[in-house]
């Protein structure tokens, strides 16, 4: 599932400097809607200060190299908006249990993960993937991930601050894993991007609002179904497009 698309990067650079983005713009192509599909986004890079219409550059395996005015934050919102409903307190309890930092708290499924290198509560902050991830390198300064496509990214960050990251990937995908009932060699990329479109989001948003309903109802709660609606979306947030709960 990491493998580059031949035919898009036979002529794009295979060594990217993500701080040094505008190199990268000669190769983009322009996506005003992009989304990313995670076992293929290697690198969401921030690009806000360069004076330009475009926000981010996405490095992505099947795509190539790709500029949209959508903030990294956008981005990543909407991924994980593609991922099982609840999947936000599924991972916090995963980091719960095994009492993990929540500072620069990386997205992950069982296989795939997304490392911030900023802080997160920022609109825009570089991530890189650390799926298909063959090897961490010191690269003086820096450090270099070396991806089994072929693909290397030099990160301006300090070798063993990114080994430290990508460690707690790791132990947060195997509790992830153990809690799901998932194991290693099941294909977790298929279950996290096929089995779970935005549609199945939505019927498991209704069930849920129906349940409050029928929980309110029966034990004759105060609460208006705006109540549940607005209670639901603040915990599990609020999925994109046309409301499904009104």
């Amino acid at each position: 599932m990491f493998e580059l698309t031949p035919s898009t990067w036979n002529q794009l650079p295979k060594v990217i400097i993500t701080d040094e983005p505008e190199s990268l713009l000669p190769f983009a192509k322009a996506d005003d809607n992009c989304r990313l599909a995670f076992g293929a986004t290697l690198a969401l890079l921030n690009i806000s200060d360069l004076g330009l219409r475009a926000q981010t550059i996405v490095v992505d395996a099947r795509r190539g190299i790709i500029t949209t005015p959508i903030s990294t934050s956008r981005l990543n919102k909407r991924l994980v908006q593609t991922l099982p409903y609840g999947y936000v307190q599924v991972r916090d309890m995963v980091v719960a249990k095994l009492g993990a930092s929540r500072t620069k708290l990386p997205i992950i499924t069982a296989q795939c993960g997304l490392v911030p290198l900023g802080a997160v509560t920022r609109e825009a902050t570089d991530w890189i993937a650390t799926h298909g991830l063959s090897q961490l390198c010191r690269d003086g300064d820096k450090t270099r991930f070396e991806y089994q496509n072929g693909l290397q990214l030099v990160v301006p960050k300090r070798y063993s601050a990114m080994d430290k990251q990508v460690q707690r990937v790791l132990k947060l995908q195997a509790g992830y894993r153990q809690l799901q009932g998932i194991n290693d060699q099941q294909d977790v990329y298929r279950a996290t991007e096929a089995r779970y479109p935005a549609y199945n989001n939505r019927i498991n948003e209704r069930v849920i609002f129906e349940f409050f309903k029928s929980f309110r109802d029966d034990y004759g709660l105060d609460l208006s179904d705006e109540d549940i609606r607005f209670y639901q979306c603040h915990y599990f947030g609020k999925l994109e497009g046309e409301d499904s709960l009104k």
